[in-house]
């Protein structure tokens, strides 16, 4: 018996780190292995009116910073990457800030702070909060590692800035 319970918590912990979603009809699965940094990866497409855009992302539960051309400068665009489900908000607590919104984006005006603080280094430390049904509130966290970051989002920015893809 004693040599089953530490093959049993490791299950337990493999199998919590788990997802499962259905997207476009299937059913995909992702691992998220638990006390792991995801790293920040960064993606260049176009966006449905044709402008060039580059986002950021630090994955699973994380944020993902999207830079595009706005006008003749670069705008700034920060989102949750876990969906946020009616009467759901998100708090993100970075360089001495924090952050709050019910919505998928950050609103306009936070966005640029936002990912400026992200770029200051350190760790974010983000928190959902979600009703539920039998349990009041449902909490969330994920610390983020900023030392990738920073490089990333000057190299996004220069991309926007100069309207390369």
């Amino acid at each position: 018996m004693s040599a089953f319970l530490p093959l049993a918590l490791s299950a337990a912990v493999f199998l919590s780190a788990c997802t499962i979603e259905e997207k476009n009809g299937e059913l995909q699965s992702e691992l998220h292995p638990p006390l792991v940094y995801d790293q920040w990866r960064t993606e260049s497409y176009k966006a449905q009116d044709g402008q060039p855009v580059c986002a950021i992302s630090s994955g699973y539960n994380g944020l993902s910073v999207l830079l595009h051309r706005k006008g003749d400068a670069a705008g700034v665009s920060v989102k949750s990457n876990r969906t946020l489900v009616p009467g759901a908000f998100l708090s993100v607590n970075v360089n001495g800030h924090r952050y709050q919104t019910r919505q998928e984006f950050f609103s306009s005006e936070e966005s640029p702070q936002l990912a400026a603080d992200l770029a200051a280094g350190g760790k974010a430390y983000l928190e959902w909060s979600e009703p539920h049904p039998h349990h009041g509130r449902r909490r969330f966290t994920n610390i983020l590692k900023l030392d990738d970051f920073k490089p990333q989002f000057e190299q996004c920015r220069k991309e926007s800035t100069h309207g390369n893809s």
